[in-house]
């Protein structure tokens, strides 16, 4: 199919040594590279800044792909986009399209193992680990807002994807992604795809594993958990080395070696074990997540709370009404409402009669 014009990619900003601080962003990134059409890259530090404050999008021929029914907000992984995006290019380029049947079969049997595994590890250190979230991705992802968004938004967001995600925990996904690591390490090790999952090409399942898999040993949240545990797969380790060495070789692509890795202490693992163990406790329980009085989705109507439940509930109220009171100063201190001298003006009316 020939294309009109070059596609604009609008995605998040590079980061650790990333395409993207998003992994949805990289996977479409990748499935544009893999199938060679032209494009361009738009990159945002703020989500409420893109066209459609959505990331990630592609414009093409004026419209905007991977929006729709969507907002940053809501979409904040960035993965329902990515879907919506990945079936449109498929109408441009399949790179399934001819594949034996045996290969597409492995195909759509690794992809549905990568979104069952993989995508929820990614999605829960990322957004879910008290951990992870506090210490990276949330100043990452609220950089490019002022204060007080900086603290209400990500609080928002991470309620939101703890709304949709919040059964997972640490020991089941941290279980779930060493076993893909194996199986695909089993696969990579026997197979003769030239450096790609199968046929000697690349497929919508390298665009897939690319993101995760990159993501999963470069980002600094994954380098206790899963960082060391990917190390230890050389077939995987050289797959990944391989799709950036021959698609990412533009000079803003990622270098090819790895951030130095700084090991926790004792003590550290312990707390951050300690802290994960109750953050998923609390889910578990009906809160979608460590955060102000917020209940599942599933739950019908607020648990019963212990008395400690209930102190926390009562600073949790404490904590809105100050952001509340933050965000009306915030407003009045920047100008962007007015209060007007009432009685001034009413004296001013009443010199006017004297003088008349």
């Amino acid at each position: 199919q020939k294309l009109a014009e070059i596609m604009q990619l609008h995605q998040w900003s590079q980061k650790w040594s990333l395409p993207s601080l998003s992994p949805a962003c990289t996977q479409v990134e990748t499935y544009l590279r893999f199938a060679e059409i032209p494009f361009s890259v738009g990159t945002f530090d703020n989500v409420s800044t893109s066209p459609a404050g959505v990331l990630p999008t592609i414009e093409s021929r004026d419209r905007i792909i991977g929006s729709e029914k969507l907002s940053g907000n809501s979409n904040i992984e960035g993965f329902e986009s990515c879907n919506q995006i990945i079936s449109h290019l498929r109408k441009v380029k399949d790179l399934d399209a001819e594949l034996s049947p045996l290969d597409l079969a492995n195909v759509h049997a690794f992809t549905a193992l990568a979104t069952a595994k993989l995508l929820p590890a990614t999605v829960y250190f990322t957004f879910l680990d008290p951990v992870g979230y506090r210490s990276y991705a949330q100043a990452e992802y609220a950089c490019g807002l002022p204060f007080p968004l900086s603290v209400a938004l990500p609080w928002k967001w991470q309620r939101g994807v703890a709304a949709k995600w919040g059964a997972l925990t640490a020991c089941t996904v941290l279980e779930d992604a060493r076993l893909v690591y194996s199986a695909l390490e089993a696969h990579l090790a026997g197979s003769t795809g030239g450096g790609y999952f199968c046929a000697g090409r690349p497929t919508s399942i390298d665009a897939l594993l690319f993101a995760h898999l990159n993501y999963h040993l470069r980002a600094p949240m994954f380098e206790d958990e899963l960082r060391v545990s990917l190390s230890q797969h050389p077939a995987l380790c050289a797959y990944l080395r391989h799709i950036s060495n021959r698609h990412f070789t533009a000079p803003s692509a990622p270098p090819h070696t790895l951030p130095p890795v700084i090991p926790p202490t004792d003590e550290e693992r312990t707390a951050a074990a300690e802290l994960r163990s109750t953050c998923d406790t609390l889910r578990s329980q009906g809160w979608t997540a460590w955060l102000p009085f917020s209940w599942g989705a599933d739950t019908k109507g607020p648990p019963k709370r212990t008395p400690k439940e209930q102190a926390f509930k009562r600073r949790s109220q404490m904590f809105m009404a100050f952001m509340a009171s933050s965000v009306v100063l915030y407003t009045l201190v920047t100008g962007v409402v007015q209060i007007a001298d009432i009685n001034d003006e009413d004296d001013d009316d009443e010199d006017d009669d004297d003088e008349y």
